[in-house]
């Protein structure tokens, strides 16, 4: 039978600057045992038959780069089939806007929205047929005028469709198709408008309470040719009014035109990250009511859960899974605002065990890390962004080193050897790649981010103090490591890293270590050499160059590179209690000191909203990046002891080993694993004792570390004393 393989590749006779159009066929469909709608888009596309709507998904086919991959769904449309069906398929540039100029100098698909589609029946008499795109489809107008998804959308309520013609056949490849892979972006959550607001200056303006991915949804009816504009906002400022200069160049508009009937609506093939809309134009009454706020990401299951006896710490949980939720839609995204939203590939290294705790990734980073393996160079070398926009770049340190971090982290929590193997290559290519241009095993003079946005008070660039030459070596030897251990769980052969890791490790020491101290003197260099393995004999001393660091600042420097890692090290070298001081800190620089600040997601910068109100920056200034929320993994592992071992992936062995503090009275987690759910819970009673509660899959070998003592657990419940 005929397939998508065998339709042909067809686009609008007209053009311009986010235009939507929608591509129509009508057909006889009588008495139809099953119909199977398969389509895809190079931009993004909605689907109807016989005028409603197919299937959850929103802002398919989802990202990928259509030079490589492109996903296409299917859909069961046999309920919605008549005897004379029309199929409509409402298609705008999306992100093949990216591709254009300004962003991609190697065009090679489509400049305009593009679909590729069959409809496969199959007949109550046992006969079959198969509906293909070709110049016999039509393309008419849309009520969307524009489309885009930095700008936002032009919606038109009194439109007319217009007819410009039958759709234009060309010579695409197709064997870049491919069955939906990743998860599916839908709604997930929809919020009321929480308050109306007006500023200083008189805007009107609408909180939700909470920032969100996704869209507004309004009712109105006004009258026919009433004019409506709505902006989108991270947060007010601190004069309390409506900001979004931080959007950049992206407009981040809703315009609607009325047509004096009451009307539902939401954009169609656009998203912004917001939790504010100014009512620029509103041309009726406002009603909190006829507001919502509709979260969209990626269809992700909820594995873990984390509470505790601090109500800040609550939040600064809360946020940290908001922005995981806001980032992952359909790509780990950087942020969700402003002109960028782009996969960059160190934010996604440092949290993806943070997000594999939270939700149930796997299915969700295969597929990204299968576009990372079309997106490697022919030197093994990556973009700093998947899917990759061909930048003229350099590989940096700790960004492409995602391609040996996120398949092995995937492994530790989901324990799927073949999808190791898959990924394996990758891996391997990328290591051989920095060995390729490394000098007596050390990474030197590369083109590096460093530790990004580092709160280093002797220098203000973005890429940090610490030594980026460090970092790209330190990290050269961490993916060894990984790579070593990657290959040992699937068998292959390692004898040549063995050899290597040995020599990165000598030439670093030998390097960045002198009279027991790290010479470049960061807590952020200090930091990797302990996590890496790379200190030799001087271990010791290095802590306490560490512990010396914090204790003389009174606080953390670190950024992107050195904070996943800062309290892991301190609780691993017996400094939990110093680890307790920086996540309880309030104030600047700290984790809480953004939910000081009212935060409901993460932030960029440690002071994104600096202490006297005033904004970071108009430049690059997120409020919703997901990377210092790698924090959560600690929360896990340490305050509530939950910890993956290497040797037993998919928590097939478990190792609970809960680190209290007088100052938390309770702390519970929960992750609900390949292997089952996993419990850790401790309160301290009124006379200070504290009970421990463990809760052990069935199939899982679990040990709990109390009071200095090991205790075997039974599967089940499991309930000790101090």
């Amino acid at each position: 039978m005929k397939t998508i393989y065998n339709a042909r590749w067809i686009k609008t006779p007209v053009s311009g600057d986010g235009i939507s159009v929608q591509f129509t066929k009508c057909f006889d469909s009588r008495n139809v045992r099953r119909a199977t709608l398969n389509v895809t888009a190079m931009g993004v596309y909605n689907a109807f038959v016989n005028g409603r709507r197919v299937g959850k998904y929103v802002l398919a086919p989802g990202w990928t780069d259509y030079r490589h991959r492109l996903q296409y769904q299917s859909y069961d449309i046999t309920e919605l089939m008549k005897n004379e069906t029309v199929v409509a398929i409402s298609t705008a540039p999306g992100w093949n806007a990216l591709y254009r100029k300004d962003f991609c100098d190697d065009v090679d698909c489509e400049k305009e929205p593009a679909i590729i589609a069959s409809i496969d029946i199959k007949y109550s008499d046992g006969s079959s047929e198969c509906v293909l795109t070709d110049s016999s489809w039509s393309v008419y107008s849309d009520a969307v005028v524009y489309s885009h998804i930095y700008n936002g959308e032009t919606f038109d309520e009194t439109a007319v469709p217009e007819k410009f013609g039958n759709a234009v056949e060309f010579d695409y490849k197709k064997n870049i198709l491919i069955p939906q892979q990743g998860e599916e972006i839908r709604e997930i959550q929809t919020l009321d408008a929480k308050k109306l607001i007006i500023t200083p200056s008189g805007d009107k303006v609408i909180d939700f309470g909470q920032e969100i991915t996704g869209y507004v949804r309004f009712k109105i009816k006004g009258e026919h040719g009433d004019k409506v504009k709505i902006l989108h906002g991270e947060m007010l400022d601190k004069n309390g009014e409506f900001y979004n200069a931080n959007y950049r160049g992206a407009k981040a508009e809703i315009n609607y035109t009325c047509d004096g009937k009451t009307r539902v609506y939401n954009p169609q093939h656009t998203f912004f990250g917001f939790r504010y809309i100014k009512l620029c134009d509103w041309c009726e009454e406002i009603r909190l009511e006829n507001f919502k706020a509709v979260a969209v990401s990626s269809d992700l299951r909820r594995t873990g859960y984390f509470e505790c006896s601090d109500a800040k710490l609550n939040k600064l949980f809360s946020n940290i899974i908001w922005s995981n939720t806001d980032n992952f839609l359909d790509i780990p995204t950087d942020c969700p605002q402003r002109d960028e939203r782009l996969g960059w590939t160190g934010d996604a290294q440092v949290f993806c065990k943070t997000a594999a705790l939270n939700f149930d990734t796997k299915k969700f980073f295969t597929k990204w890390l299968d576009d990372a393996i079309t997106e490697q160079k022919e030197d093994g070398s990556f973009p700093h962004v998947i899917p990759g926009l061909n930048w003229d770049e350099k590989p940096s340190a700790a960004w492409a080193d995602f391609a040996v971090i996120v398949p092995w982290t995937l492994y530790l929590v989901y324990g799927d050897k073949e999808l190791l193997k898959r990924h394996y290559p990758m891996m391997k290519r990328w290591v051989d790649y920095v060995d390729s241009v490394s000098t007596n095993h050390l990474w030197l003079g590369g083109e590096h981010f460093g530790d990004w946005l580092d709160f280093s008070p002797e220098t203000t660039e973005c890429g940090g103090k610490t030594d980026k030459d460090l970092i790209a070596c330190a990290f050269f030897a961490y993916s060894t490591e990984l790579l070593i251990n990657a290959g040992n769980a699937i068998g292959v052969d390692v004898s040549y890293y063995e050899y290597l890791i040995a020599e990165i490790k000598s030439a670093f020491i030998k390097k960045y270590i002198k009279d027991g101290r790290i010479v470049c003197d960061t807590q952020t260099a200090c930091i990797l050499a302990l996590k890496f393995g790379l200190c030799g004999l001087d271990e010791e001393n290095i802590v306490k160059q560490l512990v010396d660091s914090i204790k003389e600042y009174g606080h953390m420097t670190t950024g992107f590179v050195g904070t996943p890692y800062i309290l892991p090290i301190l609780s691993r070298y017996g400094y939990s209690k110093i680890a307790y001081d920086l996540i309880l800190r309030t104030k600047f620089p700290s984790w809480l000191y953004s939910v000081e600040k009212g935060a409901t997601t993460t932030w960029e910068h440690w002071d994104s909203i600096k202490e006297n109100g005033d904004m970071w920056s108009t430049d690059m200034n997120s409020f919703n990046h997901y990377a210092y929320g790698a924090v959560a993994e600690w929360m896990y592992g340490n305050m509530a002891g939950i910890n993956i071992c290497e040797d037993a992936p998919a928590f097939k062995k478990i190792i609970f080993s809960p680190e209290t503090d007088e100052r938390i009275n309770y702390v519970k987690a929960s992750v609900d694993s390949q292997n089952g759910v996993i419990l850790s819970e401790w309160r301290r009673g009124s006379d200070g004792r504290i009970t421990y509660t463990f809760i052990v899959p069935e199939n899982s070998e679990a040990y709990a570390y109390i009071g200095g003592k090991e205790i075997k657990l039974s599967a089940g419940e499991n309930i000790i004393k101090e």
